[in-house]
């Protein structure tokens, strides 16, 4: 149910930015609560606080941002709290970036290597994948020893494990069930 909440409140403050033709200032701003919320620990956990009640939270909403943000998003954001959807702030930020992606026709593309890629061999990866997405590619490169060799690559919900550590489970996950097929094969 979390992304179907999430998802109706990022959409609509996109089409909010649509129709006053300022989506893009309307989600930095937005932007700034959300890095906020999950970068300050004090802030996130006085906000998402049950003691701590919507009167107050408009409070801080107020003397945080009201003069640093439009009317539009501090009107959003106390939507936000009036509605007790707070613990929705961090998936409401990442689905409205997600749908300005998808109207834009880009796709986050997350890249996990052993060990840092070239530039030439990052460029080949957006080719081939905007062929195959026929979307602008966006790169996010992660670096992670414990797979060995090889990338992993990460789109939306598509997973592409190409690693060495991942070609090793499925060996040895198919060794494993080739033994088994052949005990009970013998045991008849």
């Amino acid at each position: 149910m979390l992304d179907g909440i999430a998802r109706v409140y990022a959409g609509s403050f996109y089409e909010l930015g649509k129709e006053k033709g300022n989506v893009s200032e309307l989600m930095s701003e937005f932007k700034i609560f959300c890095e906020l919320f999950q970068s300050d620990k004090t802030f996130n956990d006085l906000m998402l606080s049950p003691a701590v009640g919507k009167d107050d939270k408009h409070d801080i909403i107020a003397n945080t941002f009201k003069d640093k943000v439009s009317e539009y998003t501090y009107n959003f954001i106390s939507t936000i709290i009036e509605n007790g959807r707070l613990e929705y702030v961090t998936k409401i930020c990442d689905d409205l970036f997600l749908i300005d992606d998808e109207m834009n026709n880009r796709i986050n593309i997350h890249v996990t290597a052993a060990s840092p890629l070239s530039a030439q061999s990052l460029d080949e990866f957006k080719k081939v994948l905007s062929n195959y997405f026929k979307k602008e590619i966006i790169i996010t490169e992660k670096i992670d020893s414990e797979i060995l060799g090889g990338v992993v690559i990460k789109a939306g919900d598509e997973l592409i494990d190409a690693s060495l550590l991942g070609q090793l489970n499925t060996l040895k996950s198919n060794l494993l069930n080739s033994k088994v097929g052949s005990e009970f094969a013998y045991e008849s």
